[in-house]
């Protein structure tokens, strides 16, 4: 189970392999409201099944109730135009569309595990957040430029070679763990945005950056 590939996945939402920064926050939207999308890339690895694993060590039958609270977690925060919406207005919302699931996950997952999908589901609302601070920045010639940079065959093999090295085959046995990955990961992206993109496109990365320490730090 690969690790971190949802940094690539939602890094390509706020831009950084051509989404169209003005589609930017639909996009983010109904990209985690496809069903097979916690599955194909994501930073804690296939979430869907290791979670409903782990749950099942309490109760056997579960699996099947949290795969339908996942339609109905995406349905909810689909159902809401994030383009047209405001962040304030979405932050409730997505927060009111997620509560059901974070409260069963956590109890579900065993002791150590709780922060699995608070992680995940927090890391999701803020990137988003992320988005709509850096709105202009996203629209700007400077990120079509640095957009253009990292999309180079070298430097797209330079950022997935740095993400290949982490990888997990269960859920880490505590947040501390995680995040010992967590972190660093993001230094994959951020690295070379600093290093061949305009400075104005510093900031971004190192919000990037603090999302995941500051997700460390609770």
């Amino acid at each position: 189970m690969k690790w971190f590939l949802l940094l690539l996945h939602l890094a390509s939402v706020i831009g950084i392999y051509g989404i169209d920064a003005k589609a930017w926050r639909k996009r983010f939207i109904l990209e985690l409201s496809r069903p097979s999308f916690f599955n194909e890339a994501n930073p804690l690895g296939n979430v869907e099944g290791a979670i409903a694993h782990e749950c099942e060590v309490k109760d056997p039958s579960i699996r099947d109730y949290l795969e339908e609270l996942l339609k109905e977690t995406k349905k909810c925060v689909k159902s809401k135009d994030i383009s047209e919406t405001n962040l304030e207005s979405f932050q409730t919302h997505f927060d009111n569309c997620t509560s059901k699931i974070r409260t069963k996950t956590t109890s579900c997952l065993p002791s150590g595990k709780e922060y699995f999908a608070n992680l995940l589901l927090d890391y999701a609302k803020g990137i988003v957040n992320l988005t709509y601070k850096h709105e202009d920045l996203l629209e700007s010639s400077e990120m079509a430029e640095c957009m253009s940079k990292l999309k180079k065959d070298e430097q797209t093999r330079t950022i997935k070679s740095c993400i290949e090295n982490y990888r997990r085959v269960e859920i880490p046995s505590s947040k501390t763990e995680a995040c010992k990955e967590f972190v660093p990961i993001h230094k994959c992206l951020t690295d070379p945005i600093k290093s061949i993109c305009d400075s104005k496109l510093s900031q971004l990365a190192d919000d990037y950056l603090e999302l995941a320490k500051n997700l460390c730090k609770v």
